[in-house]
């Protein structure tokens, strides 16, 4: 006997959205700046490529990069040899990971069962007990995903069940130089592992391996890169040897004479012979070969050049001389970016592969990553197609390409952003390290070059209340960085200030300085008044500067202010207050990497225009003090917050990097975040209760309710990227977050969710919630077990509601759903929707009797699960209605009337 359930639907509560955090970060600018390593091109699917970055991002494509998103930094973080060995189970790869943890870089044998969306420590790592033990390479067997070679400075290992465990199957020869992977070839149950110490090979699946003996390579040579490839019964290696090759050696840092020879070997003979010609020794400086594995008749080499351009070759089995596929000369056969002959970077910006890979099963598919860029051709060189900006924005070959021209960015970011500002409402500036600056009119959705800037890095840029924008520039990269605090990294550099007076449109000199500038500020009291951070160990050169007849331009006289005491020269931050007083930031010195760090760091205050200063420095901010913010909330301007980095050292104070807080202008100091580095913090100037604060190595953090004593702190993760440098809002969108950063370029976050408020409503006797999302179902404020998907069974009364989570962490929670269950009648005569037979037997016909106030309406059928599966249009109070579906449960509705039956198909 069938039943059917009365049910009474009430809508009791409101809508609940939950937005504390920033949600939805998008990727923005158009890249350029960290170097690009270890590319590498799924077998199974050349859509999906991984690239890896020595700023820590593993970058990932699925759409043959038309766009790259990256893996979380709290899964991987990538370096020089984060190549991802693809296997054909698509849920089984691998990759190095370099994370690092409170101050202990690691580097780590990982493995997904997952496709990539989570990564693990390899469970039988040789190194569990000394996780930072320098592996240097990990390549796996695509056709046998359990069979791995591993390698650190001086040892290799194989395994063959996954990493569950593995054997040491080579010493390195020589200490000095330890191991270099060249590549791996794996055929079957022969495994081919080239090394600078030869071939290391096994012929029995791993369980011995040997150095192979061979001749027609000159002693003194070693090999640098190799591939091999197998067709036709015939097996064919490739090497390129080099006299200095050793473990870490970075392919694109060091091509200028490298290359001694290029070699091929058939059949394991034993015999190289030597393939050169073609190569033009003293202008092409290959330092890689690759083949794929199914064609050994195509082989290809690829490295830097005496022009200081990225070169490929190509040499073919039936005519064995190179020849140049790659043609930068008027970038002939490229479509490139903004690097390129006569672009906004020549080809010297990118300069040399630093990444290269033949993919495994296409020879006429290849990639290499360079400095800056990458580029694909899938079709062995003939056109090749540059991935780092929007394909649309793109120019044709054989053309010069322009200057200043805007850009769309793909999510390949792997540059310092510095700051995020806008002079309007639709025009924004975007301090760079290497790419020294961009520039958008649109509100940051295209970007191009800043004119005029042209040394390496553009620090910031601020806007005078006369229209004027101010810029400091220095040619020294990174700094304050743990790579540029030691004497010599400000040996050479040199700043300026610019100026515009066209909103950006061009931009002038007006002061050089012998030292890098990395700080502006203008003084709200003098109009005439403007600062400048200026490093150099001299400290009569090195400090704070200001000039008090701005208006003249290049022709304004510059004075250093006092140096405050116990500083050395390495000026940063310069806060003016209402009244004119300065709150600075001094960072870090470390005279050498072997000598200790100077206690010349920390927060000074002058109401003297620089004049004197006041020492307003905690003792655990007198090392390493990054950013220093006014709390814009503080009519009184007493409340301060100091980042300060953890130093490295003897006679350093224990646990001192953190955000620290004062209310009393330095005179005390709280210590309210103890994270291991913190570069700054920003204070949303929409609500003054929330705090964001930036990390070196642990990403972006954030607290709604920085007016505590002890505010509690929790990291973004929506945020996916580990160094975090700078927040910013946008003045004329509140809502909307900048995130700047070392080694990600920049990002934009909302701080409200843009998910659909979800509904309920009844599937047959299934609650549905739409849209469709990641779901938790609560009855009475208790979360159900189990109910995360999008239909729900209920079988008690009572107040249903749904909270629906989007990718990045966005959540959103229904009105209540009240459901009643009031009572059950048998279906019988008098229904006005009745089926039989019920259960029914697969392919026969069901019989559909209605009520005249149905004829016209839809019914629909849904499996178990929700889905729509079947619709009908029911034409006649009978109706004959043949089902094909498979057995089980099924629910019959009729659309819009709140009808609905139970069958049963067996």
């Amino acid at each position: 006997m069938k039943q059917t359930i009365l049910l009474i639907i009430l809508f009791l509560f409101s809508i609940v959205l939950n937005a504390q955090t920033p949600k939805g970060f998008e990727s923005r600018g158009i890249g350029g700046g960290g170097a690009l390593f270890s590319p590498s091109i799924n077998p199974a699917d050349h859509n999906e490529i991984y690239l890896s970055c020595d700023l820590s991002t593993l970058f990932h494509s699925t759409d043959n990069a038309k766009s790259w998103g990256l893996v979380p930094f709290q899964q991987i973080q990538s370096g020089h040899d984060s190549y991802v060995s693809f296997t054909q189970d698509p849920l089984i790869r691998y990759t190095v990971d370099y994370s690092s943890f409170v101050g202990d870089d690691q580097i780590r044998p990982m493995k997904s069962t997952d496709g990539g969306k989570t990564w693990s420590v390899l469970t039988g790592n040789p190194y569990s007990l000394n996780p930072d033990g320098g592996i240097l390479r990990l390549i796996a067997d695509f056709h046998h995903p359990d069979r791995l070679i591993l390698a650190d400075y001086g040892t290799i290992y194989y395994s063959g069940n996954g990493g569950n465990s593995f054997t040491k199957i080579h010493d390195n020869i020589s200490s000095g130089a330890g191991n270099h992977i060249a590549g791996v070839f794996f055929d079957n149950n022969n495994i081919y592992v080239g090394t600078n110490d030869g071939i290391i090979f096994s012929t029995n699946t791993g369980s011995t391996f040997s150095t192979m003996n061979t001749s027609g390579i000159p002693s003194g040579e070693y090999i640098l890169s190799f591939a091999a490839g197998k067709e036709n019964g015939t097996t064919r290696f490739i090497c390129l040897t080099s006299t200095s090759v050793y473990a870490g050696i970075q392919y694109g840092s060091d091509y200028y004479g490298e290359l001694s020879g290029i070699y091929t070997m058939d059949n394991v003979s034993g015999n190289w012979a030597s393939k050169m010609n073609g190569i033009t020794v003293g202008t092409d400086y290959p330092v890689f070969v690759g083949m794929a594995e199914n064609d050994i008749d195509t082989m290809y080499c690829s490295g830097g050049s005496s022009t200081s351009a990225p070169i490929v070759m190509r040499m073919l089995a039936n005519n064995p001389v190179w020849v140049h596929t790659f043609l930068s000369n008027n970038n002939q056969n490229i479509y490139t970016g903004w690097a390129g002959t006569q672009g906004d970077h020549a080809w010297s910006f990118p300069e040399a592969p630093f990444g290269f890979q033949v993919c495994p099963n296409d020879s006429k598919t290849l990639i290499f990553a360079t400095y800056s860029d990458a580029y694909i051709t899938n079709d062995g060189g003939t056109i090749w197609k540059q991935k780092y900006l929007s394909e649309a924005d793109e120019n044709a070959p054989g053309l010069p390409t322009p200057k200043l021209k805007k850009y769309h960015g793909i999510g390949l970011q792997n540059t310092t952003n510095w700051q995020v500002m806008w002079s309007d409402s639709n025009h924004m500036f975007a301090p760079f390290s290497d790419i020294s600056g961009v520039t958008s009119s649109d509100k940051g959705k295209s970007w191009s070059f800043i004119p005029n800037l042209t040394q390496n890095s553009t620090y910031r840029i601020i806007k005078h209340p006369n229209g004027n924008l101010y810029a400091c520039v220095s040619n020294k990269h990174d700094i304050y960085q743990t790579t540029t605090i030691y004497d010599n990294s400000f040996s050479s550099a040199t700043g300026s200030v610019y100026v515009s007076t066209n909103n950006g449109t061009s931009f002038s000199q007006i002061k050089s300085f012998s030292g890098a500038v990395v700080w502006v500020a203008t003084d709200p009291t003098n109009a005439e008044r403007l600062y400048a951070s200026v490093i150099n160990t001299d400290t009569t050169k090195g400090g704070i500067w200001k000039t008090n007849n701005l208006s003249a331009g290049a022709a304004a006289t510059w004075v250093k202010c006092t140096n405050p005491p116990r500083t050395q020269g390495r000026a940063f931050n310069i806060n003016v207050l209402n009244n004119g007083d300065l709150v600075v930031s001094f960072s870090a010195r470390k005279p050498t990497s072997g000598t200790a760090f100077t206690a010349s760091s920390g927060v000074f205050y002058s109401t003297n225009a620089g004049g004197s200063w006041l020492d307003r420095t905690d003792n655990k901010m007198k090392y390493y003090t990054k950013d220093v913010v006014i709390d814009p909330d503080d009519p009184t301007q007493s409340t301060w917050y100091a980042a300060v980095f953890s130093a490295w050292g003897s006679g350093i104070p224990s646990n001192s990097g953190g955000l620290y807080k004062t209310i009393n202008k330095g005179v005390s100091w709280t210590q309210i975040s103890t994270s291991y580095r913190v570069n700054s913090c920003t204070i949303n100037p929409s609500n003054h209760s929330e705090l964001y604060f930036t990390t070196e190595t642990d990403g972006l953090w954030y607290t709604d309710n920085i007016k505590a004593a002890n505010p509690v702190f929790s990291r973004v993760d929506a945020y996916p990227f580990r160094h975090p440098m700078r927040v910013f809002f946008n003045p004329w969108k509140p809502t909307e977050m900048w995130v700047s950063s070392f080694g990600y370029g920049m990002t934009t976050g909302s701080t409200v969710c843009n998910l659909s408020i979800p509904t309920i409503s009844m599937v047959g006797d299934t609650l549905k919630s739409t849209p469709a999302s990641t779901y938790q179902w609560y009855l009475n404020g208790v979360a159900i077990n189990n109910a995360t998907n999008q239909f729900y069974n209920a079988t008690k009364s009572g107040n249903y509601t749904v909270v629906i989570t989007d990718n990045v962490g966005c959540s959103a929670t229904s009105d209540v759903f009240n459901f009643i269950i009031t009572k059950t009648n048998d279906q019988n005569e008098h229904s006005p929707f009745r089926i039989y037979p019920n259960p029914i037997i697969s392919q026969q016909e069901l019989s559909l009797i209605v009520d005249q106030n149905y004829i016209g309406k839809t019914l629909e059928i849904y499996s178990v699960l929700g889905n729509l599966i079947f619709t009908y249009t029911i034409r006649n109070l009978t109706e004959q209605i043949h089902l094909d579906l498979s057995n089980g449960c099924y629910y019959l509705s009729i659309k819009g009337a709140g009808l609905y039956q139970k069958l049963i198909v067996q």
